[in-house]
């Protein structure tokens, strides 16, 4: 088994511990974490629907442990990363087949996995803004 970057308590949702994670959603994070090769502070991953209508998530987000699924999107701190180090991650991350949402003013990097199962509707993956 390969090492995990991240660990249950980190991906789980921070109202209730829930942890639904999609298959093969822990090990293509850390594919991602290997590629670019420096730590990534995960911020929100898994969300019960009371925690995600909290933090203002949108009712189909991919964050959604209720999701038939599960959860298959994080969002990373970038807070005090430079800009070089930002365009290296979503670089990667694009090359690595990720969705990617951009939100400078609260400083994080939301990626999710959506294109990977098919009852999302999405085919393809897709860039953001927040």
């Amino acid at each position: 088994m390969t090492r995990s970057f991240f660990t249950d308590a980190e991906l789980a949702c921070r109202c209730c511990g829930e942890l639904n994670l999609a298959e093969g959603f822990r090990e293509k994070l850390n594919e991602l974490r290997i590629a670019v090769n420096h730590p990534m502070t995960v911020t929100s991953c898994c969300r019960c629907q009371p925690h995600n209508s909290r933090v203002g998530g949108k009712p189909s987000s991919f964050h959604l442990t209720t999701n038939k699924w599960g959860c298959c999107a994080a969002d990373i701190s970038c807070h005090d990363w430079t800009g070089a180090k930002r365009w290296k991650f979503i670089k990667t991350a694009m090359e690595h087949g990720w969705s990617i949402g951009i939100n400078w003013t609260k400083g994080f990097i939301h990626l999710d996995i959506r294109d990977h199962y098919p009852a999302s509707g999405f085919k393809e993956p897709m860039i953001f803004p927040y």
